[in-house]
């Protein structure tokens, strides 16, 4: 008798935890939903004997001090569900011994008292690796064409996100050790990233690589109108052929030099390199400095410097520096 009241009242309070919990759990939000932990991912790197990884997005009235549950269904092993319980953040790394790495598992996440949980996702732990992000990278980029150089790999699937520079339109491509980008715009810019994944199906994107930027190819030769000459003979007629680096380099030239005047940045005795100030200038100021310092019955003394390849012996850092700090060019259009 005593055994049956005692079966009644534990009844009773399994079906009083059931009713609280219900009231409780009324406004769940729906699994995966932004309100609650959302966007879980399960991985390992490197070796599975480290350890399992598991993160999350935290929802969005979640703090610091929001408790977590993981849960683990083991597909072949029954009812056999692993729980960690009273996580604090949104990673948490799995011992290697609470693992069966080749079973097939279902994963899912949820708050502790609050009725939130994510989406469960299935995978097999020993097949659900992230590789590190790809890095030291080297390509080359020629004609609209660009080409990475990297060891063949068998293992690995790679992803490229490409954009023209200064723009945010990333474009995400698969591509193989063999394949070249093409069509791109050789007078652009770029910047790309890359990540891979493992040939498994279970297996997930490492994080992106760091941003390579790519200049404009300016050494190309390109063929500019007018004619430069009439028709000598039917069909053959003159082009203009110009270098388009010349021509970057003359717009730089301008630009800097119009600068300079305008805010009386040159020198006033300086005469190379300048409309109006000629070399018969220069010389003509020279001689009546001295004839001024012979009548003065002062000591002249004239130093003068003719080296070859001047430009190839000037101090590139002190020529930076007073380009950064006298002129006032960024040293963004410095580099």
């Amino acid at each position: 008798m005593d055994r049956v009241v005692l079966l009644v009242l534990l009844a009773s309070l399994l079906v009083t935890g059931y009713s609280q919990s219900m009231r409780n759990c009324e406004h769940e939000s729906v699994p995966g939903s932004k309100d609650g932990p959302h966007d879980l991912v399960c991985y390992f790197t490197g070796d599975i004997i480290d350890g399992f990884n598991c993160s999350w997005t935290a929802g969005t009235r979640h703090t610091n001090a929001t408790l977590y549950k993981l849960n683990i269904h083991w597909k072949y092993m029954g009812r056999n569900v692993t729980i960690f319980s009273d996580i604090t953040g949104v990673l948490y790394t799995i011992p290697r011994k609470k693992l069966y790495i080749s079973s097939n598992a279902t994963i899912w996440v949820e708050t502790m008292n609050m009725c939130q949980a994510s989406k469960s996702i299935t995978l097999i732990p020993e097949k659900s690796e992230r590789p590190e992000a790809p890095s030291n990278l080297n390509y080359s980029w020629k004609s609209g064409q660009l080409l990475l150089k990297r060891k063949a790999s068998q293992r690995y699937l790679y992803q490229i996100a490409i954009a023209k520079g200064g723009t945010t339109d990333w474009q995400r491509l698969n591509f193989t050790d063999s394949e070249a980008l093409r069509g791109l715009e050789p007078q652009s810019a770029y910047d790309f990233q890359v990540r891979c994944k493992t040939m498994a199906t279970s297996s997930i994107w490492s994080l992106w690589s760091k941003t390579y930027h790519v200049p404009p190819d300016l050494n190309k030769p390109q063929i500019y109108p007018p004619v430069t000459k009439p028709l000598q003979k039917t069909g053959i007629r003159s082009v203009l052929l110009r270098w388009k680096g010349k021509i970057v380099e003359k717009v730089i030239f301008n630009q800097l030099n119009n600068f300079m005047y305008e805010n009386s940045i040159l020198e006033k005795s300086q005469s190379g390199f300048r409309a109006n100030h000629s070399a018969e200038k220069a010389l003509t100021k020279i001689g009546s400095d001295l004839r001024l310092s012979t009548n003065a019955k002062r000591v002249s003394v004239l130093i003068l410097l003719d080296p070859s390849a001047a430009f190839d012996t000037i101090d590139h850092n002190i020529l930076l520096y007073r380009l950064e700090n006298w002129v006032g060019r960024s040293y963004g259009a410095l580099n």
